[in-house]
């Protein structure tokens, strides 16, 4: 199967509601979370993904994962613990920062089984400050692209230049 007919269609997953606990200053929205026991649930929107040959997808592949599943347990885990929309997610997992989270995956002992099993691997990295570092800058990478795509600059200006004003009117005018 070509990887990009596996995921080629947004899926939607409901997951358990997560309630605050408290705050925290190690997690990106400095919340810590827990799953409750209430009927509320979540949906998720998972996007494919736009490169199957290179970043998450791609080392999954190589790595012998089932991708399609993998890759809705990282983009849950990713999305929990960092607060990421839909489209950051999937940024983020097409990056480098996503083929090297892919083959971190492998330290799982008995492999990636479950979303939470990815959350706890990515909150033990968070715990070191290089990893926390490396973290940090991937997600505010794509939050810049974002940011810039968004963005509509006119045909005068570039990223230097100020907002024009009107000229100062003088008395008499």
């Amino acid at each position: 199967m070509y990887a990009g007919e596996a995921c080629s269609a947004v899926i939607e997953r409901t997951i358990p509601a997560r309630e605050p606990l408290g705050r925290c200053p190690l997690y990106s929205n400095g919340i810590l979370e827990r799953t409750t026991g209430r009927t509320a649930m979540t949906t998720r929107t998972i996007l494919p993904t736009k490169d199957p040959l290179s970043g998450f997808w791609a080392a999954s592949e190589r790595n012998g994962y089932q991708v399609q599943s993998v890759w809705a347990m990282a983009s849950d885990a990713l999305a929990m613990i960092f607060a990421l929309t839909p489209i950051e997610v999937r940024d983020f997992l097409d990056s480098h920062a996503g083929r090297l989270l892919a083959d971190d995956i492998g330290f799982i002992e008995g492999g990636p089984t479950d979303t939470a099993a990815i959350e706890i691997l990515i909150k033990a990295r968070l715990g070191h400050l290089g990893w926390r570092r490396f973290y940090d800058q991937a997600i505010a990478e794509i939050r810049a692209q974002a940011h810039a795509r968004k963005e509509p600059r006119s045909k005068h200006s570039n990223a230097y230049s100020k907002p024009m004003r009107p000229a100062p009117r003088t008395p008499g005018d």
